[in-house]
């Protein structure tokens, strides 16, 4: 079963969101509460079929989104 690999620059866009998340909310378990579901969420994705998700060519011929929570989040994904 395939999971998904984070770049550094990645993880250090989940330490921002936990911060910002902690900051607003005043606790730090809502934010690392988050970014485990977050993390968890890119795992699922990276081991179902890469043709799921809507292609992303603007962004580059590999990339494809998938929305999270609604419509106010995107995942993106490298297809392989």
């Amino acid at each position: 079963m395939r999971r998904a690999t984070f770049l550094a620059s990645v993880r250090a866009d989940f330490l921002s969101i936990l911060t910002y998340l902690a900051d607003a909310s005043g606790s730090v378990s809502v934010g690392e509460a988050f970014v485990r579901k977050l993390r968890s969420k890119c795992h699922e994705l990276a081991a179902l079929d890469s043709t799921i998700g809507r292609a992303r060519p603007e962004l580059r011929a590999d990339i494809r989104s998938f929305p999270y929570k609604g419509s106010s989040w995107n995942l993106f994904q490298n297809a392989p």
